[in-house]
């Protein structure tokens, strides 16, 4: 089941704006509404991955925090629309903390 092409296009942007506003499609495919409508988790691989390159993991306690709540819950076929969207939310924020 896939999430809304809304919910996908937000996750879309907030990688874009993570990667200092690359084109759609860019950081190998992942910054993509259609792709992300099937694969949502891939948002927050793509912006949270690369973090532990700059910040230690006791620095990083937040996005392990965000990593327990999400990645079970969208691991699965169906996606609930609340879930998504404070998932949305809450990735965010941490894209906002950590890339501004």
């Amino acid at each position: 089941m896939k999430i809304s092409h809304s919910a996908a296009y937000a996750l879309e942007h907030i990688i874009r704006r993570a990667y200092n506003g690359c084109d759609r499609g860019g950081v190998v495919g992942l910054a993509e509404a259609d792709f992300l409508e099937d694969s949502p988790l891939s948002a927050a691989v793509a912006v949270l991955a690369p973090l532990s390159l700059k910040y230690s993991d006791e620095q990083l306690m937040d996005v392990s925090d965000f990593w327990a709540t999400y990645r079970f819950e969208l691991s699965h076929d169906k996606f609930d629309a609340e879930l998504i969207q404070q998932y949305i939310e809450d990735l965010r924020n941490l894209v906002h903390k950590y890339y501004s």
